[in-house]
């Protein structure tokens, strides 16, 4: 499902632009989780009364070896957005400047990914 996590940004994002130099800003980044979220949650929303459609929601804001969970519409709807999304933004801004520090990633690589 559309909860953001860190191997997400770390793994995904971060990994992808230090092989091939392609930045995506961490408010982009959010900012179309959030609306693809909104989507799914519109889509399934229409569709939560058919019978012959079964799609699962899984949270996968889960630590390293656990299981991803599966979970209802409404929980899904109870998940507080906004606050996840703040907290996400300085916990990933956080870890990619201590990348940077680390030298892990290069300068050009975290002005693209922290870029306002």
């Amino acid at each position: 499902m559309l909860i953001m996590t860190e191997d997400a940004w770390f793994k995904g994002v971060v990994d992808r632009a230090n092989r091939s130099g392609r930045t995506v800003p961490l408010k982009v980044y959010l900012e179309g989780t959030e609306a693809a979220n909104k989507s799914v949650k519109k889509v399934l929303s229409v569709l939560e009364d058919n019978p012959n459609i079964d799609i699962p929601l899984i949270d996968n804001r889960v630590r390293k070896g656990e299981i991803p969970i599966e979970i209802t519409l409404d929980e899904l709807n109870k998940i507080d957005y906004s606050n996840l999304i703040k907290r996400y933004y300085d916990k990933l801004k956080a870890g990619t400047e201590r990348l940077y520090r680390e030298g892990k990633i290069k300068k050009a690589i975290r002005d693209g990914l922290l870029a306002e």
